[in-house]
């Protein structure tokens, strides 16, 4: 093979991370459609289990930048990796239909609060 065929190769890329002093293989799972082409992936705990996570947890990517989830979401229908936000009605059916407990309202969110806080919430139908 000739210099110049190289940049044609697909790219293999191994990630790895750190959980509590331990290097674990990042093992991604498998890309769905949403209202784009593959703009979710759905992912296996295996790289959590060790803190607790639920067994599964999708990331909701934009229409180019697969290095940025807009949005992730654990199977109970809760926060991850603390992105919060509004999923859009295609990405919400996707998730749904892969067992991930998404809120009709389609409202991803995650907020801390102080103990001694009042807080009151007004829901307005989207």
């Amino acid at each position: 093979m000739r210099f110049k065929e190289f940049d044609k190769l697909p790219t293999i890329s191994v990630e790895a991370i750190e959980v509590q002093g331990h290097v674990r293989l990042l093992v991604e799972g498998k890309w769905i459609d949403g209202r784009y082409k593959q703009n979710i992936r759905i992912d296996r705990d295996a790289h959590f289990s060790e803190v607790g996570a639920d067994n599964v947890h999708a990331h909701v990517y934009g229409r180019h930048d697969r290095n940025n989830a807009l949005v992730a979401v654990r199977q109970s229908g809760k926060s991850s990796h603390g992105l919060t936000g509004v999923l859009h009605k295609k990405d919400a059916e996707a998730l749904r239909a892969q067992g991930i407990n998404v809120p009709q309202s389609g409202v991803i969110e995650w907020v801390p609060l102080p103990s001694d806080s009042n807080l009151i919430l007004f829901e307005k139908a989207l």
